[in-house]
């Protein structure tokens, strides 16, 4: 550990080298390493990656392996076992571009197996923010998550790509459509499939829910995971709070039965999100 250590510490655009390791029962062995080169060219980090795969070796597959570049202010390309040298540089490339488009926000692009996401937090107009990743990177399979300094302004979007602009503008005029102001949205193969909403009036809640959901058209084949919250909530213990799958085709034994509240769910909205799943649950 202390050889990759100062080996790497030494290597040309390399600020700082932080490792470290744990193993403890419930998590076994792991090694994490932190490489900071925030003003390193894309050749030189394709270097550290490389020689940290040859220090390596195999003295550590036993163990969870992730590396972490800091390739800019709260930029980082991080890692699992695997350190692809040209693919980090790639990434690296694209983020300082996406760097450009969204100057005040933390990223992290991380690879582990199969498993890409890209996450850029800490911002505002999350939509725009959208747009501006999906211009900056390849449409390969991943998941960009954005996520909104002021959820009450505006929403965390999470959204599996590809995705063409096409499809994208269809989801934005579904969302211009809402009775609601949502705080969360979840895109799965071009369609919505989780959504969270603010109830804004207890009163008209019913009504504003059926909207939403008639609105996105979720079907047996395509259903979609809803929550919703009262804006400000004057209890801070019980809530005006639910959470439903529309349709809810896991059990064929019929219409939804009465169910009692959920958690620090009040009765109103226990007896809300039971009407909900009367009313939508044809599961042909």
């Amino acid at each position: 550990m202390r050889h990759l250590q100062a080996e790497i510490a030494t290597m040309p655009g390399v600020d700082d080298v932080n490792p470290l390791y744990t193993n403890d029962f419930e998590n076994g062995a792991q090694l994490s390493l932190v490489v900071a080169m925030p003003k390193a060219s894309e050749e030189q980090i394709a270097a550290v990656a490389s020689r940290i795969t040859r220090i390596e070796g195999g003295d550590f597959n036993g163990c969870r392996q992730s590396t972490t570049f800091v390739v800019g202010d709260r930029l980082e390309v991080k890692r699992g076992a695997e350190l692809n040298p040209a693919q980090i540089a790639g990434d690296t490339h694209r983020l300082r571009e996406l760097r450009t488009r969204v100057p005040q926000a933390s990223i992290l692009w991380s690879r582990d197996g199969a498993t890409v996401r890209l996450e850029v937090s800490d911002i505002d107009h999350t939509s725009d923010v959208l747009s501006a990743v999906l211009a900056t990177v390849q449409p390969e399979p991943m998941t960009v998550y954005v996520r909104s300094a002021e959820p009450t302004k505006f929403p965390t979007w999470e959204v599996g790509i590809p995705i063409t602009v096409e499809q994208r503008a269809n989801i934005d005029a579904l969302i211009s459509r809402l009775a609601l102001p949502i705080y969360y949205v979840r895109v799965d193969d071009a369609r919505i499939t989780a959504l969270s909403v603010y109830i804004t009036d207890p009163a008209t809640a019913y009504r504003d829910l059926k909207s939403v959901i008639s609105t996105i058209a979720p079907t047996k084949q395509h259903p979609l995971q809803l929550q919703w919250h009262l804006m400000v909530e004057p209890d801070n213990f019980h809530q005006f709070t639910g959470d439903l799958q529309v349709p809810d085709c896991r059990d064929d034994s019929g219409s939804p039965k009465p169910q009692p509240p959920q958690g620090n769910q009040t009765a109103d909205a226990a007896e809300l999100q039971r009407q909900l799943a009367s009313d939508f649950h044809d599961c042909r």
